[in-house]
């Protein structure tokens, strides 16, 4: 029985006695882990917020929106459903490890993650469909764009293991998060919300939530508004299967649509209907479809929240980039799910790349670790009826309450990493914020110094002198700041010299170049500060960097002999394949281009939007100096050399004259003998002695 005027409101404002303590209830029966949401893999776009799913595939914390707002914990009416009929023998349970409603669940599940990516396979014996679930979020490496879509895809895969015909179906049931800012922020209601069909069109159907209009009254904490906006569930189902939808309410003691799914695979419209200001919204829509002896099908559903304001712990109102692009939540479930096989194929194509390398395997997950990291710790939106403020910001959080103060140094460098690897734009919009931030405020000389290490980073691998000069008035505000301090704090390490160095020479600041000169005359040049990002360690390994003068640097670590060492290389201004085949009679490297990622705006001298433009390489020397002998091929077509030095363990080969290597290009560098060379000398060998 649904309690009369349990309102739809804030956590903590008054929903009913009663059902506020049955919800409650329920909610306790879906197990969140001390650890928060360590134990579900967060599915969310970049700087969009996220909903999460669990080891066992029931749905974890989410997160409307990481500016203003904190996790709260899923409650039991979101959770998907399966049915099945074959031989008049019908069966039906949760897809997940609990039901917080009792319900049947399944006993057999295997999983794993690697963001944007889910996969959990059910495997109970005793039914005729074998299930296979996977979810994902659009992240689409150096596509901050097709990145930033607040909405998870869940697919499941349907095979018919039976010898018969099989009749199945999916339910997709949500409970709305709107209403919901978080623990901290309780005693302000909002209005109720109203839930609608969205009626069948192009092969989808489904339903949305639509919260209280978007006034902002004036309240103590502004952030409590942050909990308005609109969510979607849309299905995609085959022109011959059946759909179905049903609204009811959280607070019944098992969801009404369940005896009909449970007999016949289907929910009704006529059942119970939510009434504003009573009970909490829910809703669920099912797709039934036959599978034929040995048949897999496909049911897709989209799952999409939306915020169209948001304000920060500063009072700050923000615009989600996404909300420039999309009007509600059903038109972002409706572009994702439109398009979802191109988003899934592109979205995995970094690490079906890392997989196939000989490091692959075993680095995927640390990189994917780290990407949903910065992924759900991030805000990407424009700043509202503000024009002092910058067009477009991106901030890297620390934590979804504060963005972009609360990160440790060593976090920010971390994170860093694998921003600056996947989103060089981003990473650029991050550090123009901060910049101005740290300037305009009160700081340390340790934060200041590990600023200038994040700037410097970022300048020696996207060579942005462009961006460089934009901030560097507020830059160099930081630095006088850190020689006003004299001798008092923390020494400044030789590395942090040395970017200062760096900048102001590349920030055509020859006075600050100049004073530097004489502090680093007796320093030596150390190789950097270790940081401990998985993205920055695959950089390093694989070694490969295009300089601003045009020289290809591929100078990987670790290279043995008799050991092949290859992967993807992701540059701010291009994607490529790199492999090493060191020998004992030589080395042959080969590297070829991929991918074009807006080269004309990142290094205007060597690069342009027909292909990277090479006037020298350098690559590792393995043999004895006086035994190498370069040759330089494209494409088959051999390329001159007009001088080669050595220096330490590396090999520079200039360039009769610079090369344009283009999309699809190989350049491959041999030094020494290769393996045709030996196998030519061995059949002159041989032919010398006869038969």
């Amino acid at each position: 029985m649904v309690p009369a005027r349990a309102r739809n409101a804030v956590d903590g404002s008054w929903v009913g006695g009663r059902a506020l303590a049955i919800w409650f209830l329920l909610v306790a029966a879906c197990p969140i882990s001390a650890d928060g949401d360590r134990d579900f893999v967060r599915l969310g776009g970049i700087g969009t917020g996220w909903i999460s799913i669990g080891k066992d595939a029931t749905f974890g914390p989410v997160l409307g929106s990481p500016i203003g707002m904190e996790p709260v914990g899923v409650g039991p009416g979101s959770f998907a459903a399966l049915w099945t009929e074959a031989g008049g023998v019908r069966a039906s349970r949760v897809l997940a490890g609990t039901s917080g409603y009792g319900l049947p669940v399944s006993r057999q599940i295997r999983s794993g993650a690697h963001f944007p990516f889910a996969d959990v396979t059910f495997a109970d014996d005793d039914l005729p469909v074998r299930v296979e679930l996977r979810a994902f979020v659009p992240v689409l490496i150096h596509d901050a764009t097709a990145s930033n879509l607040p909405c998870a895809v869940l697919v499941y895969r349907l095979e018919n293991v039976a010898r018969a015909p099989v009749q199945a179906a999916v339910a997709m049931s949500w409970e709305t998060m709107l209403g919901r800012p978080g623990r901290s922020r309780r005693g302000v209601p909002l209005e109720d919300v109203a839930v609608r069909r969205i009626p069948p069109s192009d092969g989808a159907v489904g339903f949305r939530f639509d919260g209280p209009e978007l006034r902002d009254e004036l309240v103590r904490d502004l952030r409590v508004h942050n909990a308005r906006g609109s969510e979607a569930v849309l299905a995609e189902y085959p022109p011959a299967a059946d759909a179905s939808t049903a609204v009811w309410d959280v607070f019944e003691a098992q969801p009404s649509w369940w005896p009909e799914f449970a007999d016949r695979g289907q929910v009704s419209v006529a059942g119970v209907q939510h009434t504003p200001g009573e009970g909490m919204a829910a809703a669920c829509v099912a797709i039934r479809l036959a599978l034929k002896a040995g048949e897999t099908k496909e049911i897709a559903f989209a799952v999409a929240w939306y915020r169209p304001r948001l304000y920060d712990g500063a009072g700050q109102a923000w615009v989600p980039a996404y909300a420039r692009r999309f009007a509600d939540a059903q038109a972002v479930a409706t572009n994702v799910l439109k398009d979802r096989r191109m988003y899934a194929t592109l979205s995995e194509e970094w690490q079906v790349a890392v997989r196939r390398s000989p490091l692959g395997a075993s680095r995927v997950e640390a990189l994917a670790a780290e990407l949903e990291e910065m992924a759900a710790c991030s805000f990407y939106g424009f700043p509202d009826r503000d024009e002092r403020r910058p067009p477009v910001a991106f901030r890297l959080a620390g934590d979804s309450r504060e963005p972009n103060d609360l990160l440790s140094s060593a976090e920010r460098a971390r994170l860093q990493g694998c921003l600056l690897a996947a989103f060089p734009e981003l990473d650029a919009l991050d550090l123009s914020e901060r910049v101005s931030r740290i300037a305009e405020g009160v700081t340390n000389r340790a934060e200041d110094a590990a600023l200038v290490r994040l700037v410097h980073r970022h300048l020696e691998r996207t060579h942005d002198t462009a961006w460089l000069t934009s901030v560097w008035t507020k830059m160099r505000v930081v630095v006088q700041r850190m020689w006003a301090d004299g001798e008092a704090g923390p020494a400044l390490d030789s590395y942090t010299l040395r970017a200062l160095q760096d900048l102001a020479a590349s920030a055509n600041d020859s006075r600050l170049a100049e004073e530097l000169t004489g502090r680093l005359a007796k320093t030596e040049r150390p190789s950097g500060i270790p940081v401990a990002s998985a993205w920055s360690a695959w950089d390093e390994r694989l070694g490969c960097a295009l300089d601003q003068g045009g020289v290809l640097k591929l100078l990987p670590s670790g290279l043995e002999v008799g050991r092949i060492l290859a992967g993807p290389v992701f540059d701010p201004g291009f994607m490529a394949t790199v492999e090493y085949r060191p020998r004992p009679v030589g080395l042959e490297v080969s590297f070829r281009v991929d991918r074009l990622l807006r080269p004309s705006s990142r290094m205007p001298d060597t690069a342009s939007t027909a292909g990277l433009t090479l006037a020298a390489l350098e690559v590792p020397l393995l043999a004895d100096a006086a035994a190498v002998k370069p040759q330089v091929v494209l494409s088959r077509r051999p390329i001159g050399v007009a001088l080669v030095t050595v220096s330490g363990r590396a090999v520079r080969i200039d360039l009769d004259t610079p090369v344009l290597v283009q999309t699809g290009d190989t350049l491959t560098v041999s030094l020494g003998k290769t393996v045709a060379d030996v196998a030519a000398d061995e059949a002159a060998l041989q032919a010398a002695r006869g038969p």
